[in-house]
């Protein structure tokens, strides 16, 4: 028997769930402090979108654009798809002075 939260109303067959394949993106930021950021994803989420993202510092290695360990600590708050195609999120880069942070984003 499938559980669901009370406030869940639609009634998803989990088999079809499950089986649904993801999309990934990413944005490249320059950040510092709290923000906001916009994501533009027309076509591809909606309301009922469920929207991962994750934050990690990035940094040119060997010419290219590749994620870093760096000393800020970064944080996503919020995840808030919009039916117009935008995903809003708020998060939070401890540093003093902005940094070139990447927001990798799944859609399901």
């Amino acid at each position: 028997m499938n559980y669901y939260d009370p406030y869940y109303q639609d009634r998803i067959n989990e088999q079809q769930e499950f089986s649904r394949q993801g999309r990934t993106f990413y944005f490249d930021l320059k950040r510092s402090g709290r923000f906001d950021a916009l994501l533009s994803l027309p076509g591809v989420v909606n309301s009922w979108s469920k929207v991962f993202v994750s934050i990690c510092e990035v940094s040119i290695v060997g010419g290219q654009v590749k994620p870093i360990m760096g000393s800020a600590n970064l944080q996503v708050y919020n995840v808030v798809p919009q039916d117009d195609g935008t995903v809003n999120v708020r998060g939070f880069v401890d540093f003093n002075e902005p940094l070139n942070v990447r927001l990798s984003v799944l859609v399901m």
